[in-house]
């Protein structure tokens, strides 16, 4: 197993009882790939049960396959979570790392009930692609396949067991594209080639040809032009460099990977291929973008302007 994996640790008061299996905390890891750094299982008895929860620099997920739950916010409100919600906490900075809450579950039954949570390390592939950053509650209608997941996961790290880090690694991206699912699909409101569409914008990598994207669609290369030109106003291959490079620059502002690991993740096949491409569209070199600290893409200021003046009623 190639990760730092800690003695298995007990806790037992009268709350609840918790097995923690694994920490990979202390570990540096490649910027691209999934880490899971904590996992952990809590046994939740009949009656009330309360468990402190801090933000902290990492993504965790809480999950309870049964029991009530609610969610208290030191001087907020309180928020009802039911039995298969996940329960998102963010990575907080600062002040906010530190943010207390608890999360309160009533058990109503006889025999104890599992509580998993777990802690994914910051990864800016999966924020910018997934959306993680609009996650908070998630309501699944169904939970079978999430539940599936993190009991395999559950099992291989409690017995060792095919537990290398690339084996986590893809069950964090499982679990991850079955908690956005639902995102992805933006609530049903758009078409099909709408949502296709929506699919090439956050994975612009996985359509390197014209053939791909037609493959994707099942439609002619004339059909193809013409509704991304009708949704989009490109056409479909300047579309795909387009998400390309704005991904990547929500990358150079969010991240301290380095150029060519920017230009792996969005597609490119060299560092100096990507950076001519960024230089041609956005005026500047990927490098330079970074060091004054842009946070915008080429026509989105302008399209922000646009929107400003047309809420405010004032003429450009």
């Amino acid at each position: 197993m190639e990760s730092e994996k800690f003695r298995k640790r007990i806790i037992e008061n009268r709350l609840h009882r918790e097995e923690t299996w694994f920490n990979l905390g202390a570990v540096k890891s490649s910027s691209s790939r999934l880490r899971l750094i904590h996992f952990a299982e809590e046994d939740c008895f009949r009656g009330k049960n309360v468990f402190p929860i801090v933000s902290g620099l990492y993504w965790s997920f809480h999950f309870v396959p049964k029991a009530e739950r609610r969610l208290k916010v030191y001087g907020g409100v309180s928020k009802r979570l039911l039995p298969t919600d996940i329960l998102v906490i963010k990575p907080g900075t600062g002040s906010s790392a530190r943010e207390k809450k608890e999360e309160i579950l009533e058990n109503r039954l006889q025999t104890p009930v599992k509580r998993y949570y777990f802690a994914m390390e910051r990864n800016v592939y999966a924020e910018q692609m997934l959306h993680l950053d609009e996650l908070e509650i998630i309501r699944l209608p169904d939970a079978s396949a999430v539940l599936d997941c993190i009991t395999d996961m559950a099992g291989r790290v409690r017995t060792g067991n095919n537990c290398s880090a690339q084996d986590l690694s893809i069950l964090l991206f499982r679990f991850l594209t079955l908690i956005t699912e639902g995102q992805r699909k933006n609530g049903g409101n758009l078409t099909s080639c709408e949502q296709q569409i929506e699919v090439v914008r956050r994975f612009p990598q996985n359509y390197p040809t014209l053939k791909s994207l037609e493959n994707a669609f099942h439609v002619s290369p004339v059909t193809l032009r013409r509704i991304f030109y009708r949704f989009t106003g490109k056409s479909p291959m300047d579309f795909v460099v387009h998400s390309r490079l704005k991904n990547s620059c929500w990358m150079l502002t969010n991240s301290e990977l380095a150029i060519r690991e920017i230009a792996a993740l969005t597609g490119y096949s060299s560092a100096a291929f990507y950076t001519r491409s960024f230089k041609k569209v956005v005026g500047v070199s990927p490098s330079r973008y970074r060091r004054e600290g842009k946070l915008y893409f080429p026509g989105d200021e302008a399209d922000r302007v646009r929107r400003r003046h047309k809420k405010t009623g004032e003429r450009p």
